[in-house]
């Protein structure tokens, strides 16, 4: 039975530390602590969703299809979320103390829209990420691109 309760994960498969703080909190993790934030999971107004996630199991602004790895950029302030199967990276912006200036993506990778789900094989597509890895010191996102067998690399001006 699926469940998506505050304190519950359901398959998670990355996790991002933030300001020296897990993303789930900015204090000691504790059992059964409740969720800080959310992405990935906002209803029209913008509001984090804590208890359904089947409504955004898909391609949308609003959610992510089986999110697989996260990055953030504290230099520039940004947070990267791998989508492994919309085959797509979907950044927000921070604020200068790297917190979500809000819910809703700003930008995304791999894919032509935040709507579409295409895998392709060009320098500006990708297909079935499975990992990413941002290095502050060059400004470079570099993507597992396991189905088109190869690494990517992006520079930082063009994200």
């Amino acid at each position: 039975m699926k469940k998506n309760l505050l304190n519950e994960i359901l398959a998670p498969l990355g996790l991002g530390l933030l300001s020296a703080a897990l993303w789930a909190g900015d204090t000691a993790i504790v059992d059964g602590q409740n969720a800080e934030d959310v992405v990935g999971q906002t209803d029209a107004g913008g509001n984090a969703v804590f208890t359904d996630g089947t409504p955004y199991d898909s391609q949308r602004l609003e959610g992510f299809n089986l999110p697989y790895d996260v990055e953030v950029d504290t230099v520039s302030h940004r947070l990267f979320v791998c989508d492994y199967s919309s085959s797509r990276i979907m950044v927000y912006d921070l604020d200068s103390s790297n917190a979500l200036v809000d819910r809703t993506a700003d930008r995304v990778l791999g894919q032509t829209g935040f709507y579409q789900n295409l895998n392709g094989t060009t320098a500006n597509t990708l297909n079935f990420i499975t990992g990413i890895d941002f290095h502050a010191g060059s400004n470079r996102l570099f993507v597992a691109d396991q189905g088109n067998t190869r690494h990517y690399l992006r520079r930082g001006h063009y994200f």
